[in-house]
């Protein structure tokens, strides 16, 4: 019976500690992964408010309800001072039309 070589025998070994070493790194991912924070209610709430604003279509135009939600999560989304800007945007666009 032939014995394996010094090469064959290096060559399992290290496949073997790669497979192991993968094996543990996927398993303390999963393990240590905190569960996701829950949303706080406030946002909820906004994001309720868009999903219907989405479900009138164009009729949400006209909505004042629709248009404090837009302004809500533009200044969520970018900040307190880009909101705030873009709100005094809105309101010029509506004196605009309304002379």
């Amino acid at each position: 019976m032939r014995r394996p070589s010094l090469q064959t025998i290096g060559l399992i070994s290290v496949a073997i500690l790669t497979v192991l070493t993968l094996a543990v790194d996927f398993h303390d991912d999963h393990a240590t992964k905190p569960p996701p924070a829950p949303l706080p209610h406030a946002a909820d709430t906004l994001r309720a408010e868009l999903l219907r604003c989405q479900l009138l279509g164009k009729a949400a135009l006209d909505d004042a309800t629709c248009t404090a939600a837009w302004a809500g999560n533009r200044r969520r989304f970018f900040g307190s001072q880009l909101g705030t800007t873009t709100q005094h945007n809105t309101v010029a666009k509506e004196k605009a039309k309304n002379p």
